[in-house]
């Protein structure tokens, strides 16, 4: 194998995995804060902690192959949440469309309806940073994709 003078050093894949899995602890901090509670500070900070830290683990370079795999898997977890909570919310706001009464203002209706939890933008922030640590727990457990 020839030399790679970007390769991360122990100390930096080190400092990779504690990275990922602080992240894990806030974003399951940030659902639990955001079911519980209302504060604005906290879900700012926690939003702010959870950004930076995937920022930094999607867009760094200084990342081994394993550890780009395991990155992937977890991106593609967070993508599949958030594609069903957007087919989930456009389903209620056909079916409202076309069933309760066929205009937008029923759908709207419809939509606002949902529980609280389901339209909190926060919420599914969290659980879609909840489920990217998820992801790249499980392909780490499981030794790769």
């Amino acid at each position: 194998m020839p030399y790679d003078p970007y390769s991360p050093s122990e100390q930096e894949r080190a400092n990779a995995y504690f990275l990922v899995w602080l992240g894990l602890a806030i974003s399951l901090l940030a659902v639990a804060a955001t079911l519980l509670s209302d504060s604005a500070s906290q879900r700012g900070l926690l939003g702010v902690l959870i950004g930076t830290e995937l920022v930094i683990v999607a867009a760094s370079p200084r990342f081994d192959s394993y550890f780009r795999e395991l990155r992937d898997f977890g991106a593609v977890v967070a993508l599949s949440v958030l594609a069903l909570w957007l087919a989930a919310t456009g389903f209620v706001q056909i079916f409202a469309s076309t069933h309760l009464g066929g205009d937008m203002a029923s759908a709207r209706e419809a939509v606002v309806a949902l529980p609280q939890f389901a339209r909190d933008p926060w919420l599914v922030a969290s659980l879609v940073a909840a489920a990217f640590h998820a992801g790249f727990l499980f392909a780490y457990l499981r030794g790769g994709r």
